[in-house]
């Protein structure tokens, strides 16, 4: 809550390098949000998926889909990757019970969704060689 709170205090101009991660993904969320910009998936998808086979249940955040498409615009305004690339940064480790743990990649699903929803939106456009 902490981070909601500070995420509305005024961020200066500057590169997204400048701003915390935290804070500026907790804006960028909440602008998403209140501007009705951003489409999120149709149906009772959102409230039902998993982000990846790591989670043992689907996110309890109501707007975990602004949240994860602000992450999403943000780390490819700084890389530039393929949606291959996220189910690694969005990977965790699978809980094993007994036996040893081991890293598992995240939903591919959710980011190409997301991906597709800010590129409707032209937040991110598509580079012409793919």
């Amino acid at each position: 809550e902490s981070i909601k709170k500070e995420s509305t205090r005024k961020i200066d101009r500057g590169s997204v390098k400048d701003v915390d991660q935290q804070y500026f993904t907790a804006a960028f969320a909440e602008f998403l949000k209140k501007t009705g910009k951003l489409e999120s998936p149709s149906g009772n998808w959102v409230g039902i998926v998993k982000l990846g086979i790591h989670k043992e249940m689907a996110p309890i955040d109501p707007d975990w889909y602004y949240t994860r498409c602000a992450s999403v615009a943000r780390f490819l305004y700084l890389r530039r990757t393929g949606a291959g690339a996220f189910t690694r940064v969005y990977g965790g480790l699978k809980r094993n019970g007994v036996r040893p743990s081991h890293f598992r990649r995240g939903s591919r699903s959710v980011v190409r969704k997301c991906i597709q929803s800010l590129e409707k939106d032209k937040i991110v456009e598509k580079h012409a060689s793919g």
